[in-house]
């Protein structure tokens, strides 16, 4: 019930604040307010909401009294950047809520400041944040979440055309998440121009991967993923809804190209969640599949307000907007009532 309040209280807000005054004006201290709000609400919660909490936090205090270099012969299968950060956070504080605070902070602290830098519509990419999933898995995959933070920041090297700094941040986030590698292409991506007349051809390729996917996943896993179980690499999730919201936002960002004022933007935003699709096609049958999605599908949170930015009326954006943002509350309720996220309850309970 916590998780509900706390959003419809964010979407009231932004709803008042986007009425009395201009985006630019109030859009900043929104943004601060509520990524604030979000990082004190993950770093008050108990152990038990959230997937492997509890190891994390054993992890961090063993990690505190022993060297990095005994747990790298121990937990060969931990990215070093987590380790060290671990060990760096543990010579300030050992304290558990503050310890989740900071790693709250990590992933948080470059989303929003990309929000900042590049949304059409702050609030609306606020919300999105929350109610599409991606939040949700931030309360359990600290590592790869901490990871995906810095691959949304490389987005700033990619459209000044930075390439050095933008393969250091892809770097940085390995040593996180190993999975951080799959946003390496996104340099490249970023240019490509699909348009509303290869929409049968795109669609063409999705369906092949579809048919070939138990081929194509199974290739990969047994020739490039020796550190990770095939077993687990390869167990049937089930996990198709998220498959077809990436497939109908990228159907409805390409169609709505050449209707906006930015579309450089549009473009890279609707290319990022193409691959979002790609790579979630593999999602029902391995985990690894479906989580390695998110480092674009994040992008989701850009590219939904663009694509509303692209009708000129005002009455049509906001009727767009408000559409937008119940069905995302349907898909938060659906997607959050029914995990370990569910009931939230405060470290002191």
């Amino acid at each position: 019930m916590f998780y509900y309040f706390s959003v419809i209280f964010l979407i009231s807000l932004a709803a008042l604040r986007s009425s009395l005054k201009p985006q630019k004006s109030s859009g900043k201290s929104f943004v601060i307010f509520s990524f604030a709000l979000i990082i004190i609400f993950q770093a008050l919660r108990k152990s038990t909401v959230g997937v492997d909490i509890e190891t994390y936090l054993s992890f961090f205090e063993r990690l505190a009294s022993d060297s990095v270099d005994n747990f790298l012969l121990l937990y060969s299968g931990v990215e070093i950047g987590f380790l060290y950060y671990n060990k760096l956070i543990s010579v300030f504080t050992l304290d558990h809520q503050i310890f989740l605070g900071i790693i709250s902070a990590t992933i948080f602290i470059p989303i929003a400041y990309v929000i900042y830098k590049n949304s059409s519509n702050f609030y609306l990419s606020v919300i999105y944040l929350i109610t599409l999933g991606i939040y949700n898995f931030t309360f359990s995959g600290l590592r790869q979440s901490i990871a995906i933070g810095f691959t949304f920041l490389s987005y700033e090297f990619i459209k000044r055309k930075q390439w050095v700094r933008f393969l250091l941040i892809i770097l940085l986030a390995m040593t996180f998440h190993t999975s951080a590698l799959v946003f390496l292409p996104a340099y490249l991506i970023y240019n490509i121009k699909i348009k509303k007349k290869h929409f049968f051809l795109v669609l063409g390729i999705i369906s092949l991967i579809v048919i070939f996917k138990s081929f194509l996943l199974r290739f990969i896993v047994l020739n490039s993923l020796e550190k990770y179980s095939n077993q687990i690499l390869l167990e049937s999730t089930g996990a198709y809804t998220l498959f077809f919201v990436m497939l109908t936002i990228f159907i409805i960002s390409l169609l709505s190209k050449g209707k906006t004022n930015n579309p450089v933007s549009l473009n890279a935003f609707s290319n990022f969640m193409l691959m979002a699709v790609i790579i979630q096609i593999s999602a029902s049958e391995s985990q690894l599949s479906m989580r390695a999605g998110y480092y674009y599908y994040l992008f989701t949170i850009l590219l939904l307000p663009e694509i509303i930015t692209a009708f000129s009326g005002k009455k049509e954006k906001n009727i767009l907007g408000v559409i937008s943002v119940l069905l995302c509350l349907g898909y938060y309720y659906l997607t959050t009532n029914t995990t370990l996220l569910n009931p939230f309850t405060f470290y002191w309970e």
